[in-house]
């Protein structure tokens, strides 16, 4: 009898060998770990230079877009503090914060040069959602998949990876300290 972690999996196989099953299971934890974590305020990071020369908070920018990336752990603490593990299942729980992440792309990308009381108000609101879709990454997704294999687990983080990276190499390609820059930073 199997002991540890993969005993309880639903997806451990009979056989060592690697299939088309297998493959796609492997591509859909990896796109499933671009979605769920950091790489809406990875993005947003990446585009400071920029936002410093447009942004109505000048070079204090990337010191709100961390406040508004760090307020998140207010929401993650309430989720956490107030039993929001047994009360809403991972059925609701992980597409809502795939909803969120998308969502704090979007506000951040859309309306990055909306000010509202004369700063910019959606892009922090952007940072806000993903910096709750980072929080709740950690006490939410990485426990529902610790009843999945080893592999699968280091295929939704190497998603993550992937997803970060790609910003990075975006904003290369974008050069953000210029004005313009190469495109858009909604991109």
């Amino acid at each position: 009898m199997k002991k540890g972690p993969d005993c309880l999996s639903p997806l451990v196989d009979k056989s060592l060998e690697w299939n088309r099953q297998q493959s796609l299971t492997f591509a859909l934890f990896f796109i499933f770990g671009m979605g769920a974590n950091w790489v809406t305020a990875s993005a947003l990071f990446q585009q400071v230079p920029y936002l410093e020369m447009v942004a109505p908070e000048g070079l204090c920018i990337s010191a709100y877009i961390n406040a508004s990336v760090n307020a998140a752990i207010v929401f993650v603490y309430v989720y956490v503090k107030y039993g929001g593990q047994e009360l809403v299942p991972n059925s609701y729980m992980i597409p809502a914060i795939l909803i969120c992440g998308s969502m704090g792309c979007f506000f951040a990308a859309a309306f990055y040069s909306v000010q509202m009381y004369g700063m910019s108000f959606f892009l922090l609101i952007g940072g806000l959602l993903g910096g709750i879709t980072g929080g709740l990454t950690s006490v939410v997704i990485t426990p529902f998949l610790m009843r999945y294999r080893r592999n699968l687990i280091s295929a939704t983080r190497g998603g993550g990876s992937f997803a970060v990276l790609l910003c990075g190499l975006v904003a290369h390609y974008q050069h953000p300290d210029r004005t313009p820059p190469a495109f858009s930073t909604s991109i």
